[in-house]
């Protein structure tokens, strides 16, 4: 089951369904014990890191396709043109609004009240994995 790298149950299952010849050893004084051929244990290890491996893509980002090390300049271009690009699909978020927490702050309402309150519509607010509040809303309350 070690080498397997899998529970005693998924053992018993492989052998279930026939993927692993299943004998038992029997010990004076203790219950039989399973043993398990070694050619099936070693065919089930090579189908898990095959499993394990993945192709990886030709060319990515950051990734030259001739493999040479590039140099500091490169890489920096390569990483700001990534930034920029992820930067263009998130919306931007200014000064007009706030987080959350920063909202209890200025506002000195409960949390949960705000948070309601964004969820009734009653304060206009953007979630962008947190919620960001419009300061303009919280001043009038």
């Amino acid at each position: 089951m070690e080498r397997l790298g899998a529970s005693e149950r998924t053992v018993n299952r492989m052998a279930e369904r026939g993927q692993l010849q299943q004998g038992y050893l029997n010990l004076p004084g203790r219950r039989p014990a399973p043993v398990f051929n070694p050619a099936d244990v070693e065919t089930i290890q090579a189908e898990q890191e095959a499993a394990k491996t993945f192709p990886v893509p030709a060319q990515t980002a950051l990734v030259r396709q001739n493999h040479a090390s590039p140099n500091g300049a490169e890489m920096m271009a390569a990483m700001l043109s990534v930034a920029q690009a992820s930067a263009q699909r998130a919306p931007e978020i200014s000064a007009s609004y706030v987080g959350i927490e920063d909202a209890v702050r200025i506002s000195g309402l409960p949390r949960g009240f705000l948070l309601e309150q964004v969820k009734a519509g009653a304060i206009k607010a953007h979630k962008i994995g947190r919620w960001y509040l419009r300061r303009q809303d919280l001043e009038a309350m």
